[in-house]
């Protein structure tokens, strides 16, 4: 079931979410009977009849760091974390985007300009090491959510766009490449770009 079905966004014309601090009271309004959960993973659950849904949420113009230790060797479970990403200019909400982690990661490592980044098995297993050595210790590649979404559409599930800045932000020419039906590439196994299809997309 899309994830856009569990959030309301028709607090969204109102609310701006400017400034430091993840705002996170704020953008919470968006998420009703959602709990707040302290997850290493993860900042919100729902109860639902198909089972608990897990989101982590994240705010940004277009540049977000992500501390990619806590990605290596991921659970099942864990793959299934939605992770919903807040797209803001000058704090006024533009755009909800969404996708499984798992999907996320393995996207981004199986492509070569991401890998290039830090998007790779070697420095998620890396950035794991150092932190079991120094839990506080943060080890963060980025991605540009916005750049990411105007260049991969089919990535995401796209819950909810404001009107007068969509047009800026859909690609001139659409991206096919997650279509392709082929196995999808995993994190553990990553040497070549391979094929990927999103889980919201899979029948």
């Amino acid at each position: 079931m899309p994830l856009g079905t569990h959030i309301d966004t028709t607090a969204l014309d109102s609310l701006s979410i400017g400034g430091r601090g993840g705002k996170e009271t704020h953008i919470g309004a968006i998420l009703p009977g959602w709990r707040r959960v302290g997850g290493a993973l993860h900042d919100y659950e729902l109860d639902t009849a198909e089972g608990t849904l897990q989101l982590e949420l994240k705010k940004q113009a277009n540049l977000q760091w992500f501390d990619v230790g806590k990605y290596f060797e991921l659970s099942a479970q864990s793959r299934l974390i939605w992770l919903l990403f807040v797209v803001h200019d000058d704090g006024v909400v533009t755009l909800l985007l969404a996708v499984r982690l798992g999907d996320f990661t393995d996207f981004l490592c199986s492509t070569p300009k991401f890998q290039k980044l830090g998007w790779n098995n070697d420095v998620f297993q890396t950035a794991a090491r150092f932190k079991t050595l120094y839990p506080a210790l943060q080890f963060k590649v980025k991605a540009e959510v916005l750049s990411l979404y105007r260049a991969y559409p089919e990535l995401f599930e796209l819950i909810y766009s404001r009107q007068n800045t969509i047009a800026n932000c859909e690609p001139a020419t659409p991206n096919h490449a997650l279509q392709r039906t082929a196995p999808r590439v995993t994190v553990a196994a990553i040497s070549s770009p391979g094929v990927f299809t999103p889980s919201h997309l899979s029948s």
